[in-house]
């Protein structure tokens, strides 16, 4: 990985001075079958099609072979997914791979973590809360599955969406993610194409939310393991008002989707969409090229944000973006 990324950041580079496409960071969301119901996901309801373990190898390669610089195994629930060692093995060495989970299938299925960089583990706030948001025995999973990642010596992250519901959680994420050797980042519930529909009845009350906010941006000076960037933390404070605009909004230029029946688009938001063209049917590097740039509607996806800042030349991405980079390589030498 380390001799190809000079050669994927050179082309990267060579793609926004010519005003091209680019598929730096790709996602992709391998099934939309969960083994929880989280309160705010609407992904288990979404259409079921998988493509299967040869035209993900398809994709995979395709991606790679443009220079792809971090690719992430998502769903629904990544793990739930017999074949999903096949999929990260082919990846493994080629670019940055994170895995997006839940954590409750990762004590059985600890072997697959040999092909990951960093595990991303969502964790809303204590066992009582977290389990009221997402389901009995959620929480006890989250940290068994963070505990195996860091036994595996990976990187480890945990998710917090930030909900009305668990605002006053984030003292409980931050002290856990400390003891267990994680970073953490934070989002507020963005109603999007894969919410539930009570996603917007749980959005965060606006004063808590922005009290939290400081309590991060505090947390960020002092060194704890925060990895928001300081610029998303400040955006963070103009919430619900939407902190990406469409002109700014880099996903689709530089970053996208595959969804599980290969589709190709942008974002969450026109998932599946009449705007996101098959890479079965077109290719999965022509599906990118072509997917549609019109419907953006701004958002505070933790990931999605970042990525746009940092393809926008904004210094404090930037300086995160390498920091867990080194971070990421250092563990791939244990």
């Amino acid at each position: 990985m380390k001799r190809r990324t000079p050669i994927s950041l050179a082309r990267l580079m060579t793609a926004r001075v010519l005003g091209r496409r680019f598929p730096a960071s790709i996602g992709m969301i391998v099934t939309h079958r969960c083994n929880l119901r989280c309160a705010y996901c609407g992904f288990p309801d979404l259409p079921s099609d998988e493509m299967d373990a040869d035209q993900w190898l398809e994709a995979i390669h395709a991606f790679l072979q443009a220079g792809t610089l971090r690719m992430g195994f998502s769903g629904g629930e990544p793990l739930l997914r017999q074949d999903l060692g096949r999929l990260l093995q082919a990846a493994h060495g080629k670019a940055l791979i994170t895995l997006n989970t839940n954590g409750l299938l990762l004590p059985e299925r600890k072997g697959l973590l040999k092909w990951v960089d960093a595990a991303v583990i969502s964790l809303d706030g204590n066992q009582e809360v977290h389990d009221s948001l997402r389901g009995q025995g959620a929480y006890a999973g989250a940290v068994q599955g963070g505990e195996e990642a860091v036994k595996a010596g990976k990187k480890l992250i945990f998710a917090m969406v930030v909900s009305k519901q668990n605002t006053n959680q984030i003292p409980h994420v931050l002290r856990l993610s400390e003891d267990m050797g994680a970073q953490c980042f934070f989002q507020p519930v963005t109603p999007c194409a894969v919410s539930s529909g009570k996603a917007a009845s749980i959005l965060p009350d606006l004063e808590e939310f922005k009290k939290s906010v400081c309590f991060l941006q505090a947390a960020k000076r002092r060194g704890r393991p925060v990895c928001c960037s300081r610029s998303y933390l400040k955006s963070l404070m103009r919430y619900p008002n939407a902190t990406i605009e469409k002109a700014q909004c880099k996903l689709g230029w530089y970053g996208g989707f595959v969804t599980p029946s290969g589709r190709v688009c942008r974002c969450h938001v026109n998932l599946d969409s009449d705007a996101a063209p098959s890479g079965k049917d077109l290719g999965f590097m022509e599906a990118f090229r072509r997917m549609s740039m019109t419907d953006c509607q701004g958002c505070f996806i933790y990931p999605y944000v970042e990525l746009s800042n940092l393809l926008s030349g904004n210094p404090g991405p930037l300086y995160e973006a390498l920091k867990q980079a080194a971070l990421s390589w250092r563990n791939s030498e244990k």
